[in-house]
């Protein structure tokens, strides 16, 4: 397959996509669907999140709405990243910018237009264009779900906006 960029935004494996031409131009958005609370949260998605917000990416963070086994919550999960944001610059200034892009717009994320690069990347912008390379934004939704299981075939418009690609 001979793509110009990778046309998927949910990378089971975002270091292994088939896809990337270049490995130093980050991702455009990464969509973690979120389950355990507790260690597998703050030890695994947590740093994962990170990592991906310092190299420019922007990272939407989906829980369930309602609570499930030992689940954690859109709800909680925005509490849990307040807490990480007192502790670490980069979730900090990614969270201001994804709490501020949301309040903005209604709660929803921004769209990322198939062919669109981040600035400093060459690319015409579209959208992502006044977003610096390096400052990630950091989004939370729910995936409108209260069990253990997600059907995708009934999730929320604002969800189902994030992940398609215009």
């Amino acid at each position: 397959m001979n793509r110009q960029a990778c046309p998927c935004y949910v990378c089971v494996c975002v270091c292994v996509c088939p896809y990337r031409r270049d490995p130093s131009t980050p991702y455009r958005r990464v969509m973690m669907f979120v389950d355990n609370a507790g260690a597998d949260i703050v030890l695994g998605q947590l740093p994962i999140a990170r990592e991906l917000l310092r190299s420019g990416t922007d990272v939407v963070m989906v829980a369930n709405r309602l609570p499930a086994i030992n689940d954690i919550t859109a709800n909680e999960l925005e509490k849990l990243l307040d807490q990480a944001a007192e502790k670490c610059d980069v979730i900090a200034q990614a969270r201001t910018a994804g709490k501020q892009w949301q309040r903005m717009h209604g709660g929803r994320v921004p769209h990322a237009p198939a062919g669109a690069q981040r600035a400093g990347s060459g690319g015409s912008g579209g959208d992502l264009s006044a977003h610096a390379v390096g400052s990630g934004r950091l989004f939370v939704l729910d995936n409108g779900q209260g069990s253990p299981c997600i059907n995708f075939r009934r999730v929320p418009h604002v969800l189902a906006e994030a992940v398609s690609v215009y």
